[in-house]
């Protein structure tokens, strides 16, 4: 009997065999799993990462790094999300950045085809939004049947020597007619009263029911936004340091987030706020919030669903306040003796052709203090504003005083272009002294006409433009001097003034 057929050596080389074919079939993870994360550390492997982020949001993305691993899920580092190609030109920050987004997944859902996350974190996010991207998702402008108009209380002025009509030459020809005006009773537009609750709205969760499944978050960790102009290149809103620990879905939870500033236009109008996060599934309540912005106190509650195309709620609040006063730039003092304020938002978050909007402030005994001009007093005061998808509407605003009454409205379309008059109603002396304070400023000249009663002058200031520009018709006649022009002198006048 040969060497080769001994039974003993021939279990011997078959155990050996086993044994190694063993050891192979167990390191093939390990193999499998350290080439995918040198591939997804090489550029073949980023730009596949990439192309995923792109095909999600439908921007163009890059990654610096990607990896993962079964303990420690997935991480992606050095993200980065482009603006849309036409406005990389006017604005130069990504559309979104952060440092790292780490996901946790529930692997044996991921492998039924379910994404199932136990928790997401993201280490400074930014987000830099240009408004024009919003009008954008809001599809083209909606038609508009009529032009604003003014609330006026007496018939048009009519400037003496006024010559020709103003024309629409001097403005942008894509800009639309000018606004017309007509004559409303004061006090015609019948408001209702504050209703701040969103608990009938159909985002209120249904009856809770027993919820085994742990709670899943995303974190987030020194987050900001802005939103800006790209037109202009100028940040209207930005919120910065945003830290918070979001319930996003299994069993109902509660958090609290933290905010530590928000400014508009340069000036901090919010800081240090803390937001109470609630959640039942799909619901996530923000808020009740009690803050105050620019030293007015205000609150707020909403909801959002995740779920669809995230239906959002949203009501605001400003209580109603006596004998209120408040400091504005430059040192200027305003307060009213009564005012209050609300307004609600509801709509689909992904979709800004769904915003619907109402805000109302109104109040009475308003008085500022404007040296070295006399102070001014309004006996009351209302805005109107309305949101419907891509239009943003001035129904009615108007200060009604002894020696100065203000009169206007205006229309704002999704695609930025807007149309506003404003009319100026004060006694002739008043009137005489403000067209020379402006046309010393501006070296413009505003029309004042008469009106149906001999103490009473009156002029119409048209508004027409878009983010580029705005131009400022001074009165039936007057002068055109654009609006970034004459906000700039105004300024420059109350910031000289002692």
């Amino acid at each position: 009997m040969s060497a080769g057929a001994q039974p003993g050596k021939s279990h011997q080389w078959f155990r050996r065999r086993w044994i190694k074919g063993l050891f192979l079939l167990g390191s093939l993870p390990v193999l499998l799993f350290f080439l995918s994360n040198l591939w997804l550390a090489l550029p073949p492997g980023r730009r596949w990462v990439a192309a995923k982020i792109s095909s999600r949001t439908g921007f163009e993305a890059a990654v610096e790094r990607a990896s993962w691993s079964p303990w420690d899920g997935i991480r992606i580092n050095g993200i980065v999300i482009q603006q849309p190609p036409a406005l990389r030109s006017s604005v130069h920050e990504p559309l979104f950045t952060a440092t790292s987004i780490q996901i946790w997944p529930k692997w044996m859902a991921w492998l039924q085809k379910r994404i199932e996350m136990h928790s997401i974190q993201l280490d400074a996010p930014k987000a830099v939004i240009p408004i024009e991207l919003i009008a954008h998702l809001s599809g083209p402008p909606p038609i508009v049947q009529a032009p604003p108009v003014v609330a006026a209380a007496g018939p048009s002025p009519t400037a003496p020597d006024q010559g020709p009509p103003p024309t629409i030459a001097a403005v942008p020809p894509t800009q639309g007619p000018p606004p017309t005006i007509a004559a409303v009773p004061p006090g015609a537009v019948a408001l209702p009263p504050p209703q701040p609750s969103i608990e009938n709205t159909p985002l209120a969760p249904a009856a809770s029911s027993s919820v085994s499944v742990p709670t899943s978050w995303i974190h987030v960790r020194h987050g900001s936004l802005a939103i800006v102009a790209g037109s202009q290149a100028r940040t209207l809103l930005e919120a910065d340091h945003f830290n918070a620990d979001l319930p996003a879905a299994g069993a109902p939870a509660s958090s609290l987030a933290t905010l530590e500033s928000i400014k508009g236009l340069g000036h901090e109008v919010i800081r240090d706020l803390k937001v109470p996060l609630n959640w039942q599934s799909p619901i996530l309540e923000i808020g009740p919030i009690s803050a105050e912005a620019s030293g007015i106190p205000f609150q707020l509650i909403a909801k959002l669903a995740f779920a669809g195309n995230l239906p959002i709620a949203i009501d605001l609040n400003l209580p109603p306040k006596e004998s209120f006063k408040v400091t504005v730039p430059n040192q200027r003092l305003v307060s009213v003796d009564a005012f209050r304020a609300f307004g609600h938002f509801r709509g689909f978050l992904a979709f800004p052709a769904s915003w619907q909007g109402d805000f109302l402030i109104e109040g009475r005994g308003l008085y500022t203090s404007l040296p070295p001009q006399a102070d001014i007093r309004f006996d009351r005061g209302i805005a109107v504003f309305l949101l419907r998808g891509g239009l943003l509407t001035c129904t009615d605003a108007r200060l009604i005083g002894d020696d100065l009454s203000l009169l206007g409205n205006g229309t704002v379309l999704s695609d930025s272009r807007a149309a506003a008059v404003l009319r100026i109603v004060a006694p002739p002396a008043y009137a005489y002294g403000l067209s020379e304070r402006i046309g010393r400023m501006t070296g413009k000249r505003i029309t004042f006409g008469t009106m149906g009663t001999p103490d009473r002058m009156g002029s119409d200031l048209y508004a027409l433009g878009n983010l580029d520009g705005i131009n400022v018709q001074l009165g039936q006649g007057g002068d055109l001097i654009d609006g970034p022009t004459l906000l700039a002198l105004l300024k420059a006048k109350a910031a000289a003034s002692p």
